[in-house]
């Protein structure tokens, strides 16, 4: 910090940053929606795999008789497993920073597992930053893939062929 910032300490809870719950629900159901409609064949995957493991961590969560952070590192490895194999056999580059971003989640895990003394937060947090990262990989190659499709043609298109000059 600079000089003129000696001493100085905002005073917030830990709380103070935590966006609403239904802001990840709102972001992945709205990427997933858009991969579907105008992605194209990875990127359909890509949202089955990213909005399905989603989907199979909320459920593990509600279930009284299981340990949920287990449970939801096992899907976590799934998921990895499913987004490397799509980055191994799609043309997109997307799926390789997805499956990136899925792998830090399982690092940051594992980091958590391994060193006690690693608090809950840093985990928690570090696993949120990963989660939109990864579905935010996913709307980039959702967009490219709507940009670069290539749009049809107008039957009565007034203007000439590429290279010619108006009259």
């Amino acid at each position: 910090m600079g000089p003129g910032f000696q001493g100085w300490a905002p005073v917030v809870s830990a709380h103070s940053f935590q966006l609403p719950f239904w802001t990840w629900i709102a972001y992945v159901s709205a990427v997933s929606a858009a991969a579907l409609w105008k992605g194209g064949p990875s990127e359909r995957v890509g949202a089955g795999i990213i909005f399905g493991g989603w989907l199979a961590s909320a459920l593990v969560w509600r279930l009284p008789q299981w340990t949920p952070a287990n449970e939801v590192a096992v899907i976590d490895l799934v998921q990895f497993l499913g987004l490397t194999v799509l980055a191994l056999r799609s043309p997109r580059y997307w799926p390789l920073f997805a499956a990136g971003f899925q792998l830090l989640t399982i690092i940051t895990y594992w980091a958590h597992v391994l060193d006690p003394t690693l608090g809950g937060w840093v985990y928690l947090t570090a696993g949120i930053l990963w989660g939109y990262l990864m579905v935010g990989a996913l709307g980039v190659g959702t967009f490219n893939a709507w940009r670069n499709r290539p749009q049809p043609a107008i039957a009565d298109d007034p203007i000439a062929a590429p290279g010619a000059t108006r009259r």
